[in-house]
């Protein structure tokens, strides 16, 4: 039994490092994202402040030689801190967002609130996405959803395109303005026809629920393609609802392979819920063998990022049914994938 369980986790562990891959990154993808990157530094190199803070952002949000790849904030907080030296208003606005963050470096509020603010004082879009981020989140400021509209809307003016599904999701909660999900919508597919990939997610939400209010009818067909838009962007959320609507067999013919595949890639971007559902296909066997020791990795992480009770619950439960060898082989095997698990970043 336990010869079975070890043999079933090679394979388990041998999609989670290609599966995502399979679904994000193409070869030529892959070249390309590299030859662009390698000019870009190449360019920062040279001076140029606008390449190093595009290299900051690459290394900042992962997705420099492939969709995939894992952020590094060491390396994007040091061309921030070269671009806000060479007098970057945009290098400012993140590296305040670095040290509001605590990645790259230790969490500076004050510091880090002060740079966003000048950056925004002086008309910079991410400055003011980042500062409407910190009223909406309360964030080292008190709450304040209405300044927060009124940051994105700036910000939008500004050319920051990262704010219309930031803007249409208040919109559609009805915080900060009166609820109007035809203003969200609206909203969302700007976001969306200009390829941002929350915007795509969120326009993708309204199609799969339907918003007759909105003049959005429920169409499965069309939330897939704007979830696999966003997906090939690396939003571990459109990955997820992918991964389900195949599960289901909604819009899509059911193919519990496919879903376990995009479940795999949601869950390489930080997202709880997807390991949550990969512990389930495991532990009860839907579309695979059962295995108890992939179950118990996959609830253990989810766990771990504080996601549920129940998959802390079914953690425990499993892991009184393995002895300490197959545990010894989670925990190693949870690690590794630690190792390559890719965070998600807000936009």
């Amino acid at each position: 039994m336990q010869r079975s369980r070890l043999a079933g986790l090679h394979s388990c562990l041998h999609l989670t490092c290609a599966g995502l891959l399979v679904v994000l990154c193409p070869a030529a993808m892959a070249q390309n994202l590299t030859m662009n990157f390698s000019r870009t530094v190449e360019a920062a190199d040279k001076g140029d402040m606008s390449a190093m803070v595009e290299v900051g952002k690459l290394y900042f949000s992962g997705g420099f030689t492939e969709p995939a790849s894992k952020p590094d904030f060491a390396k994007a907080f040091h061309w921030f801190v070269r671009a806000y030296g060479e007098g970057s208003t945009q290098g400012a606005a993140w590296l305040g967002r670095s040290y509001l963050t605590g990645r790259g470096t230790p969490v500076n509020e004050d510091y880090g609130l002060e740079l966003i603010r000048s950056a925004a004082s002086k008309g910079d879009p991410a400055g003011l996405r980042f500062l409407g981020i910190t009223y909406e989140s309360g964030k080292g400021v008190a709450q304040d959803y209405e300044r927060a509209v009124t940051l994105f809307e700036q910000a939008i003016r500004a050319g920051d395109d990262e704010s219309l599904d930031r803007l249409g999701s208040l919109y559609l909660r009805g915080l900060g303005v009166p609820q109007n999900v035809s203003k969200a919508v609206e909203l969302f597919k700007k976001g969306a026809a200009l390829g941002k990939s929350f915007a795509e997610f969120d326009l993708g939400r309204m199609y799969e629920y339907g918003a007759p209010k909105a003049g959005i009818p429920q169409d499965y067909k069309v939330a897939i393609s704007l979830y696999s838009k966003a997906a090939a962007q690396g939003n571990g959320r459109a990955l997820y609802r992918l991964g389900l609507l195949h599960a289901t067999g909604r819009g899509v013919e059911q193919n519990y392979e496919q879903a376990y595949t995009y479940y795999i890639g949601a869950s390489r971007r930080s997202f709880p819920p997807a390991l949550v559902a990969l512990g389930e296909m495991e532990q009860l066997g839907i579309g695979r063998p059962v295995s108890l020791i992939n179950a118990a990795i996959w609830y253990q992480l989810a766990s771990r990022s504080g996601h549920s009770e129940v998959a802390k619950q079914r953690a425990e439960a499993l892991s009184a049914e393995l002895s300490e060898a197959e545990l010894s082989v989670v925990r190693a095997r949870i690690e590794n994938f630690l190792n390559v698990q890719v965070e998600e970043t807000e936009h």
